[in-house]
């Protein structure tokens, strides 16, 4: 485990890894990081043609870990709602499918996280790709007074729809 500034290590480092876990900060704004993450798809991603003005920082986090993902590595990455949708992401988004790096796709409930009440997708990033698995675990959660919770049993329904075919998941076929 490695626990540094994001872009301070992404700068720096060259070693691979087989596993990332991504939970960037969400809706702060901060001048610095900002200027960073404009610079990172400016200097870094121009082989992604067509990025909208001002791309979600989701993406950027992520593209700049793929580059240190060992070929049979996982990223599992919590996202936004809005990096799923937003049309400044969309060629960043079909570069990725086309390219075979989303295998999973959760849609997860809302109120889960203690620092926000949005809901939020979690993306699980690999090479090779056929097929993206999409489950919709947005109702499986136990209801708070503040916060949502995952009891035993709603993590053990969202496994099962990540691993076999159920009325809350999908394949999709990419080609």
């Amino acid at each position: 485990i490695i626990f540094k500034d994001f872009f301070e290590f992404i700068e720096t480092n060259t070693i691979k890894y087989d596993k990332f876990f991504l939970n960037h900060p969400w809706g702060s704004s901060n001048i610095y990081r900002d200027e960073v993450i404009k610079q990172y798809f400016q200097n870094e991603c121009s082989y992604i043609k067509d990025i909208g003005k001002n791309p979600s920082a989701d993406w950027a986090y992520i593209l700049a870990v793929i580059k240190h993902l060992e070929n049979n590595g996982k990223i599992i990455a919590l996202v936004t709602n809005s990096c799923m949708f937003n049309t400044a992401d969309k060629s960043i988004r079909k570069y990725l499918i086309e390219n075979g790096m989303i295998e999973c796709v959760i849609r997860m409930p809302p109120n889960l996280l203690s620092y926000t009440s949005i809901s939020f997708n979690i993306i699980v990033i690999s090479h090779g790709n056929k097929n993206i698995k999409m489950v919709d675990a947005h109702k499986f959660f136990k209801a708070g007074r503040r916060q949502n919770e995952l009891s035993k049993e709603n993590i053990l329904s969202i496994l099962n729809a990540v691993e076999n075919n159920t009325d809350e998941s999908l394949f999709t076929d990419i080609n």
